[in-house]
């Protein structure tokens, strides 16, 4: 079974029950399968998303499952797979759906939208790689600017530190009193 029949079979099915549970062993190329139906089973949005055939509700489930679950994921495998089976499943079950209402799914069909979930997936994969570009130079301005701005900062320190050194400290020498001076002139006078 691939991941193609198995998210038909999830769709047919309506719900994730033990079947379910032992075909996503089954399924090639696709062994965190298990573990995906563990973390979206019991969900709410998970059932509106298996038994509405409201566009408006499956969407809007697909994103509250993405939000309120996905997101939340410390295993980053875990969480882009999830991702990726809640969207094929909401894609499949979108394309698909209209496709068995009107007319019996063939072969040919099934083809067809295994072709377009594997060219959804690529679109999604090459958006993603683009967002990360696009911060990985955001991040890597950031960090050019901040070392710049130490870069200028060290410098003040620097000038500042010799400014000091050349000039302070010598003019402030030559205004000092000498406080022993005055000291002499009290005991020279207490002495006569």
């Amino acid at each position: 079974m691939n991941r193609f029949e198995f998210i038909k079979l999830i769709i047919e099915k309506k719900t994730l029950d033990k079947e379910v549970y032992k075909k996503s062993l089954e399924v090639k190329n696709f062994p965190i399968a298990r573990q995906i139906l563990n973390k979206i089973n019991g969900n709410i949005n998970t059932d509106i998303l298996l038994k509405s055939n409201n566009v408006v509700k499956v969407r809007s489930a697909q994103g509250s499952l993405i939000a309120n679950l996905v997101n939340f994921l410390d295993d980053p495998l875990l969480k882009n797979e999830t991702k990726k089976f809640i969207d094929d499943l909401v894609d499949q079950k979108l394309t698909g759906y209209s496709l068995t209402e009107t007319e019996k799914v063939t072969k040919k069909t099934d083809t067809k939208n295994q072709q377009l979930m594997d060219e959804l997936r690529i679109l999604r994969e090459e958006r993603v790689r683009r967002e990360n570009k696009k911060k990985t130079k955001n991040t890597k301005r950031k960090k050019d600017q901040n070392k710049n701005e130490n870069d200028k900062a060290g410098a003040l320190v620097t000038y500042l530190g010799l400014f000091f050194l050349f000039f302070v400290i010598p003019l402030s020498g030559l205004l000092i009193i000498d406080p022993s001076a005055t000291l002499r002139q009290s005991t020279i006078q207490n002495n006569k």
